[in-house]
């Protein structure tokens, strides 16, 4: 007999009033991009409602961390992506470990920038790294640049998907699959 998963109970509760405290509060922001790593909650670009997107100082890294329930900073290297709106994040646990797709319609390429943010051991510093994309389809489909897309990832392949979009105007109905984010796909020079 299967459970009933008609009614769903759930309580709601503040997970950290950095206000309240007086400690690190990240700004207000909308349009961001969020992912769960070990017991921190890393925030990603966003944009404020003066349509600013630099929310965090440059080379720094806002999180929760879940079992202190504090907002923090930690200091990253490489060069950060550029979030725009509808960007994303997903965690890959086994290598400590995150992949954004960041947005950026207006630049043109075969898609948008997937980065790579590698934390340290201790989750106190990060790398940024740009992973290398080609194109192994038919030419004429190549997928091009596109904003307001879903992505997820596949862990154990570390697989990334992407479906749908939005890119001249024009509505994306498409799913599109790398063949595997190796650690051989990304360069240090972005």
């Amino acid at each position: 007999m299967r459970p009933d998963v008609s009614v769903c109970n759930v309580a709601w509760e503040l997970a950290a009033d950095a206000e309240k405290n007086g400690q690190h509060s990240p700004a207000h922001r909308m349009n961001h991009a969020a992912a769960i790593l070990g017991s921190s909650m890393y925030i990603l670009g966003g944009v404020d409602s003066a349509g600013c997107t630099r929310l965090a100082a440059p080379g720094e890294i806002e999180l929760l961390d879940l079992s202190a329930r504090e907002w923090r900073t930690i200091p990253s290297t490489g060069v950060e992506p550029q979030f725009g709106e509808g960007a994303s994040c997903h965690a890959i646990s086994s290598r400590n470990a995150m992949v954004t797709v960041g947005t950026q319609p207006e630049s043109p390429g075969i898609f948008n920038e997937v980065h790579l943010l590698q934390l340290n051991r201790q989750a106190s510093c990060a790398t940024w790294t740009r992973v290398n994309l080609t194109w192994e389809g038919d030419w004429t489909l190549i997928p091009g640049r596109r904003r307001l897309c879903a992505a997820g990832i596949d862990e154990a392949t570390e697989t990334l998907l992407v479906f749908g979009g939005l890119t001249d105007n024009r509505l994306l109905h498409d799913v599109l699959v790398t063949v595997s984010l190796g650690r051989d796909d990304a360069d240090g020079a972005s």
